[in-house]
């Protein structure tokens, strides 16, 4: 039922003048900050707090990288939070929106070397990305983001940097941007976005809840066919977090604490199944692995059995769909034949299309 009385006005503060819009012939376009105060303190991951050390300024699309990069950093420490894990340190590169590398670490491990595991997610992929990490950014991770011993990200965010790392990534052409928000390290509790998400379409917009599902591997609703094992759960938690911040359909894959391959953007499921895989093997990772198993998250149900095939025949052992498709009982059964250990909810409860 529609209530014609209901009447929204949205305003901001202009905060920051992109050199120019999603096309470099759209002019105009700006950063408006919806916070209230001029500090934008009410939300310490607000855009507005995100603030150049270096480098040249941003343009509409680099906003919109750093938006999803934060929401899928947020979305993993809140996981984690939910699942009772302690912080991590987490790392997350993107291009053109959607994670093509992401690692993560305990806290006294060696976070250079989570980087360099994200750098190889897809090494072709992340050049001239956009990365963001929630600790300082030391030397020794600068240097493993380096391509070819050469600084070619587009942009890096993390909440401080020491000054060998500014010297090591900053380009004397100053397209390199080293962006800086203390509020990023050691993320804990709930971080996400829980403001109402709006969206504009041809004289008018679109307005709805925010997306707040996070996979809980205490949840009793939480459907497991197979035998559950902490190691693939630990993958599954961290690949829904870059699954549910990618653009639907999406097929991710997760080796260990490593982003191996993300499908993103297909319009099947079983082609986004097709891309994961690809994108694996193109980067030569290894999915046939009895000592380090490939996990995979699918961002809703699989309509037919096509789709988990090609990831059953990949070698992936572990698999979190949502349930509700007419054919859940045949996807069942064809992991349960292969021993492949399957994880379900409800589809309308966990449903995890994004980005439309």
């Amino acid at each position: 039922m529609i209530d014609d009385g209901i009447e929204v006005t949205i305003s901001g503060k202009q905060v920051d003048r992109c050199k120019y819009g999603e096309n470099k012939d759209q002019k105009g376009a700006s950063l408006f900050s919806t916070q209230d105060g001029p500090d934008h303190t009410k939300d310490p991951l607000a855009m507005a707090n995100f603030l150049i050390q270096e480098g040249s300024d941003r343009s509409f699309n680099n906003w919109c990288d750093t938006d999803r990069l934060v929401a899928t950093m947020a979305h993993y420490a809140t996981a984690r939070w939910v699942n009772e894990l302690k912080v991590a340190q987490i790392i997350i590169g993107v291009k053109h929106g959607n994670p093509c590398g992401a690692a993560w670490c305990e806290m006294d491990e060696d976070f250079a070397e989570a980087a360099r595991l994200m750098m190889a997610g897809h090494p072709l992929a992340i050049f001239g990305g956009s990365v963001i990490m929630n600790q300082k950014c030391t030397k020794e991770i600068a240097q493993a983001l380096l391509i070819e011993g050469k600084a070619q990200l587009d942009t890096v965010i993390a909440p401080s940097f020491e000054i060998d790392a500014v010297n090591i990534l900053s380009r004397k052409s100053g397209k390199c941007r080293l962006i800086v928000n203390p509020a990023l390290e050691n993320l804990h509790g709930q971080c996400m976005d829980t403001e109402s998400v709006i969206r504009p379409v041809r004289k008018g917009f679109l307005d709805q809840d925010a997306y707040s599902s996070v996979l809980n591997f205490n949840d009793p609703g939480l459907a497991i066919y197979g035998t559950p094992y902490s190691k693939y759960e630990e993958a599954l938690l961290f690949g829904r977090s870059i699954n549910a911040t990618s653009n639907s359909n999406t097929i991710t894959l997760v080796k260990g604490r490593q982003l191996v391959g993300n499908g993103a953007g297909q319009q099947a499921s079983y082609i986004a199944c097709h891309l994961a895989v690809w994108l694996a093997r193109d980067a030569n990772h290894v999915l046939h692995d009895p000592g380090a198993p490939v996990v995979a998250d699918s961002d809703s149900f699989f309509p037919f059995r096509d789709g988990p095939q090609i990831l059953i025949d990949a070698g992936i052992r572990a698999i979190f769909a949502t349930s509700g498709s007419i054919n859940d009982e045949k996807i069942i059964a064809l992991c349960e034949k292969h021993g492949v250990t399957l994880y379900m909810k409800p589809d309308a409860e966990m449903r995890g299309f994004f980005g439309h």
